[in-house]
């Protein structure tokens, strides 16, 4: 009963955690991995995501650069793909050496 309890006050304490914020993402983090609940962790992290794709590829670089992504690489490895293809629909070509340069960790 009390882990039922503690599981309930835990989600709604990530419900809280809307607004894309560097704390945000690492407290979510905690608490989906104190529920061993990658795939609630990975809903939330997608409500972050919206139709500015240069935004979206930083959300997910700061994702990668403040948790472990090992639990959930499968999907960071999908969203990376899906954004960069998404990114490089709508680039020009002046930009994209730029990116390239600097968009590194992606390609990786």
């Amino acid at each position: 009963m009390i882990n039922d309890d503690i599981e309930i006050v835990l989600r709604n304490l990530a419900e809280s955690f809307v607004d894309y914020k560097m704390d945000n993402v690492k407290d979510l983090y905690s608490v989906y991995s104190y529920l061993n609940d990658h795939q609630s962790l990975i809903d939330s992290y997608e409500r972050y995501f919206n139709d500015d794709i240069e935004n979206n590829i930083t959300v997910l670089k700061s994702i990668k650069d403040l948790v472990n992504i090992n639990k959930f690489e499968n999907w960071f490895k999908n969203k990376a793909t899906e954004l960069y293809e998404k990114y490089f629909d709508v680039i020009s070509l002046d930009a994209l050496d730029y990116q390239l340069t600097f968009g590194n960790w992606l390609i990786n």
